[in-house]
């Protein structure tokens, strides 16, 4: 069940196609978003010597078996995720003062400990401040934090230590265990240490973009280029390009279990790719005006159900200025 495969020279263990569906090669962006996500899974919810279990054994009815819980871990994962996220944004739109906070500490008996860092993330996305996400149970809370660039998330819980019984991480992501007795404190002293340190500016959500280029422009040898970048994440990024003046083909379609994203064409003369904006579903009717816009976006490759193909991933889009 445990074979060997290579990713830009580095060998890893494999755990077959059963784990994520995935057929053939293995790219970095399936090892990313596919496969460590099932084995994450695993300690998120419960007992992570599933997953270790899974890549050291060599019974392949034992490693089936494994495979499938952790699939099914995953998917139960992804429910519990998406409930404490949205009861987050209720939380955000209920208690939130955002005109005059620039960090989000909420938290809620109920939540399950194991999704608040992705549940941070998320939220710190959508409104683009430090956000700390709290698990409450028993009378003491488990939070996990995740900051914006400029804001070290260390030294402001350690400024704020005096509230907590421990804490540790880094100046973009940290963990943190208090008492319910002292959540209201810490949470002031974090807003208060958040609106010191950050103003209104450090709070505009700022993309930067690589470069400018044309649909014309991805060509294969293009598409070779960005593959020998890789593997990308912190520290080498996907490049992001604008794309200028792009026409919507054919009707855009709005998908996702809640609506959030948004798929459609992009056209510039002869040439035309598939799009998919991801939070993007906003855009809707920008792109249904028949008027052409400017993206920005990621040039990716797109494999699904053995199929590939280039797709822009686009990260904002804009009326073209004509």
């Amino acid at each position: 069940m445990i074979e060997v495969f290579r990713i830009d020279g580095v060998e890893f263990g494999e755990l077959r196609a059963e784990l994520a569906g995935i057929k053939g090669h293995v790219s970095v962006g399936q090892l990313v978003f596919s496969i460590a996500p099932r084995i994450n899974a695993a300690g998120r919810l419960g007992d992570a010597n599933r997953a270790v279990e899974l890549l050291v054994t060599d019974d392949q009815d034992k490693a089936r078996l494994l495979v499938k819980e952790l699939d099914n871990e995953n998917k139960r994962r992804q429910m519990i995720q998406q409930a404490v996220v949205d009861e987050a944004l209720l939380k955000v739109n209920a208690e939130a003062d955002l005109k005059n906070e620039n960090a989000l500490v909420l938290a809620n008996a109920g939540w399950h400990p194991g999704v608040v860092g992705i549940v941070a993330s998320k939220i710190k996305e959508e409104f683009n401040r430090p956000t700390i996400i709290i698990a409450l149970e028993n009378g003491s809370g488990k939070g996990s934090a995740r900051s914006v660039a400029g804001f070290d998330l260390y030294e402001a819980l350690t400024a704020c230590k005096t509230h907590l019984d421990g804490y540790g991480g880094h100046p973009m992501a940290a963990g943190l265990t208090l008492s319910n007795q002292k959540l209201e404190d810490f949470k002031k002293a974090f807003i208060d240490f958040a609106n010191e340190r950050l103003t209104k500016e450090n709070l505009q959500t700022i993309l930067t973009l690589d470069s400018e280029m044309a649909l014309q422009d991805i060509t294969p040898r293009f598409m070779e280029f960005l593959d020998k970048l890789s593997p990308y994440g912190p520290g080498n990024m996907r490049p992001k390009f604008a794309i200028r003046n792009v026409e919507i083909a054919g009707v855009p379609k709005v998908i996702g279990k809640t609506g959030e994203h948004i798929r459609f064409k992009i056209k510039q003369g002869l040439k035309s790719y598939p799009a998919v904006g991801f939070g993007l579903s906003n855009k809707y009717e920008m792109l249904i005006t028949g008027q052409p816009v400017d993206i920005a976006c990621v040039v990716e490759t797109n494999e699904w159900q053995g199929n590939t193909s280039i797709q822009m991933n686009v990260r904002d889009i804009k009326r073209a200025v004509t």
